[in-house]
């Protein structure tokens, strides 16, 4: 089965939408422990950061508009919702930190948000 087999339809608390670009920060939090003249550190372990997932949406077609505008209402809602994220499926409680809408046509006249 091929990876564009198993991808998922993105939604964020219900409304969809098509991801043109997807990125996510994977780390780990720590504590640095160094001391006077020793060379070095030693680095304690405090667990998994939160992920970090950054996506550019594509809204295109006719009721492009109508369907950008459902998504920015949900956007502005406050709380947590569920994220179905193409490659790592549901995130139940995923926080929205932050949005940039940039309209722009590129290729075949696609408007890009």
């Amino acid at each position: 089965m091929s990876w564009q087999d198993t991808l998922q339809d993105a939604s964020f608390k219900g409304v969809r939408f098509d991801v043109l670009r997807e990125s996510t920060s994977h780390g780990r939090d720590h504590a640095d422990h160094e001391y006077p003249f020793i060379d070095g550190a030693d680095v304690h372990d405090l667990g998994r950061k939160a992920r970090n997932i950054r996506l550019t949406a594509i809204f295109w077609g006719e009721d492009y508009d109508t369907r950008l505008q459902n998504f920015l209402a949900v956007l502005d809602k406050a709380g947590a919702g569920e994220l179905i994220h193409p490659v790592y499926g549901s995130i139940p409680k995923a926080q929205l930190i932050e949005c940039q809408v940039s309209p722009r046509c590129g290729a075949a006249g696609l408007l890009h948000r």
